[in-house]
């Protein structure tokens, strides 16, 4: 599962989950707010296209190998967007600390469209499709794989993760998650930094909660 559940992968490769967003609706999403302010990131299966007006082009690796290329405008991202040989599954935004209100009121006024946003991190905001969630992913997993949900163990951090965590059997949220995630899992484990999830693993291997 990646780009927050917009696509699943079986053991044999196979998209069992392939949900990018409309090129209309990106289209809509560039144009209908100036983002020149902050960072955006169209995240694709094989590239990450990235407007950073501070000139750090970097983003965080989503599980695949994929290529990070430079945009010098918004304008180069509709026109990447309006050229149709580029799915997008997720766009991004991020911004310094003290420009988070002033992103947070622009993507206020995206909400009338089909799409879900979610939070990633403190200055993190993530859109994909509408109703495209990581818990409706792996509840996509849960059904074609005919596993119960009480029988997943995932792991997760902010609130992209939330519901997933929630849902699952065994949810269990990272040492450096936020209150609202630690609240609804099921055990804490260690940080994103020291091997928290395979500790987690390591000690249900090991049976310590039978």
């Amino acid at each position: 599962m990646v780009l927050n559940g917009a696509v699943v992968v079986d053991p044999n490769g196979e998209r069992i989950v392939d949900q990018p967003l409309s090129h209309d609706i990106v289209d809509e999403i560039l144009k209908r707010t100036e983002f020149n302010n902050f960072k955006v990131v169209l995240d694709g299966l094989n590239d990450v296209h990235i407007f950073d007006p501070r000139h750090s082009f970097t983003t965080y690796f989503e599980g695949m190998s994929r290529h990070h290329i430079k945009a010098n405008s918004i304008s180069d991202l509709i026109k990447l967007n309006d050229s149709k040989d580029f799915d997008v599954y997720k766009v991004c935004f991020s911004c310094e600390p003290k420009k988070l209100h002033e992103l947070q009121k622009r993507l206020e006024s995206l909400t009338s469209l089909p799409i879900t946003i979610s939070r990633s991190g403190s200055y993190y905001f993530e859109i994909n499709g509408q109703d495209i969630t990581k818990l409706s992913a792996l509840q996509r997993i849960s059904e074609i794989s005919k596993i119960p949900m009480k029988n997943f163990m995932c792991f997760g951090d902010y609130g992209n993760d939330l519901n997933m965590v929630k849902e699952a059997g065994y949810g269990v949220a990272m040492e450096n998650a936020i209150d609202s995630v630690k609240d609804v899992a099921w055990k804490i484990t260690g940080n994103n930094n020291h091997d928290g999830v395979a500790k987690m693993v390591q000690r249900v291997l090991n049976k310590e909660f039978e």
